[in-house]
């Protein structure tokens, strides 16, 4: 009982600090800062370099293959990227990795593989595994033939494998949107709990997944699951639907009380 009067606390002192208005839930992960990154900053950094007659040849030559991939020449960027390959053999394993992501951007799915195949003394580098696995992950993702829901198991043994890696925030809300794509309703909701629990950039697009599915596909959750979803609507400043909520966990701990 008293982890349940601090649960209530928690979420009061929630509805305190919030606004007295819902705020929009408008979210900006899919305006990605990666790509701004890419085709704007580093790609105007690499582009000074070239264009510096000082620079030594190889650094010119790195740099100019980087200017051809932060430009989107995916084709180019390759040619240029292979003809790098052991100039510098501390650098292979990142140039492997450019080379095999140009031929996943620019749709050559069959030949990933193929170009992440030429790392093979890089194998058992835990480092060159991971990555190499991310980007079989990206490619099978990206092909149309596999179903959602096939997908959506490749992303939950990629994420076992990996919970930690920089892209398993981003995997797990892809799997949710992959399970909601297969009609799969409470599998979806679960998922999009996790991503909501872990306080990411995905949170606000997976509060409005819940909030649809709970709408239109309602199914029993469990007091934590309640909890989570619970802690969202308190914080967005939902009032009364926060205290219908908190209502709820109680009752529904209340009977499975002995």
């Amino acid at each position: 009982r008293s982890v349940m009067r601090f649960i209530f606390l928690f979420i009061f002192a929630a509805i305190s600090w919030s606004f007295a208005e819902p705020k929009a839930f408008d979210s900006l992960e899919f305006i990605s800062p990666e790509k701004f990154q890419n085709k704007v900053i580093r790609h105007d950094r690499v582009k000074r370099i070239c264009e510096d007659s000082t620079v030594a040849p190889n650094l010119h030559d790195f740099a100019y293959a980087a200017y051809l991939y932060y430009g989107e020449k995916w084709d180019a960027a390759y040619k240029a990227y292979d003809s790098l390959r052991g100039k510098d053999t501390l650098l292979d394993q990142s140039i492997l990795i450019r080379m095999a992501r140009t031929r996943l951007y620019d749709g050559e799915l069959k030949k990933v593989n193929k170009t992440l195949d030429l790392g093979k003394r890089m194998e058992k580098d835990p480092e060159w595994q991971q990555q190499a696995s991310r980007i079989r992950m990206e490619t099978f993702l990206a092909n149309k033939k596999n179903r959602p829901k096939k997908k959506a198991d490749s992303l939950e043994s990629f994420l076992k494998k990996y919970p930690q890696g920089p892209e398993s925030d981003e995997f797990r809300y892809r799997r949710a949107v992959l399970l909601e794509n297969a009609k799969k309703w409470n599998l979806a909701q679960k998922a999009y709990l996790r991503v909501l629990s872990d306080y990411s950039e995905f949170g606000d697009s997976a509060f409005i997944a819940i909030r649809r599915i709970r709408e239109t596909h309602p199914s029993d959750e469990s007091i934590g699951e309640k909890i989570t979803y619970a802690n969202r609507i308190c914080f967005k400043g939902m009032n009364k639907e926060c205290l219908t909520l908190i209502d709820s966990i109680f009752i529904l701990d209340s009977l499975k009380a002995p």
